[in-house]
């Protein structure tokens, strides 16, 4: 993990991995069992619960347009910024670990860029083609927070020549398509890139003869 100036010590300064990162190591290690260690950043994707960031946000805007109401949400702080990666591409870097992922490796699961709250707020409101008005909830607020966290996903990227390829504003239009509109649809070319064809030229060229 990459940590940006400013990015480390939220509580006790430790970067905290997760119990069964833990566990899956220490059963390569004794067992030789073939595990595969995989770090996922900040998801986003239609079927987010509504209790993280974005798809709350959008669950917000989706009760005010049901409701005829202003555009309102009310959020924490908005200046940190996280590394996001639709759930779709992350299920198929999940697939090609599987498949081959070198056991015993710690592989991280990101895009490399990173968002702020702002921005997400901004490409909704672009998306719905209505002004979002922010409130501050000071209940939401974190006294300690990560101001910037940003993945290298290099070694994933050796080991199964992954790339993400679902950029936010896609991600966060789904989720909009879910929550706020559902007679709209998903674009099939999303399902294909999870599938592994990044460009539209690889998607149509089954059909040049068509």
């Amino acid at each position: 993990v990459r940590v940006l100036p400013g990015a480390f010590d939220v509580q006790a300064g430790l970067v905290v991995v997760g119990l069964d990162e833990v566990l899956a190591g220490g059963l390569f290690l004794a067992h030789e069992l073939r595990t595969v260690r995989v770090r996922s950043f900040n998801l986003i994707g239609p079927g987010q619960p509504s209790h993280l960031l974005v798809s709350d946000v959008v669950r917000q805007v989706a009760v005010a347009e049901r409701a005829s109401g202003p555009m309102t949400v009310r959020i924490g702080n908005l200046f940190p910024r996280r590394d996001y990666t639709d759930v779709r591409d992350a299920v198929r870097a999940y697939i090609l670990l599987a498949r081959s992922g070198q056991p015993g490796e710690v592989y991280n699961v990101c895009t490399g860029r990173s968002y702020s709250v702002q921005d997400c707020v901004d490409t909704l409101a672009r998306l719905i083609g209505k002004p979002v008005r922010v409130e501050v909830d000071q209940a939401r607020v974190r006294q300690l927070e990560i101001t910037d966290q940003v993945g290298a996903a290099d070694h994933l990227r050796m080991a199964t020549g992954w790339q993400p390829t679902i950029p936010l504003e896609t991600s966060v239009r789904d989720l909009v398509t879910v929550k706020v509109d559902r007679k709209r649809k998903v674009p099939v070319t999303t399902l294909l890139r999870t599938f592994g064809l990044p460009t539209d030229e690889e998607i149509l060229e089954p059909f040049a003869d068509v």
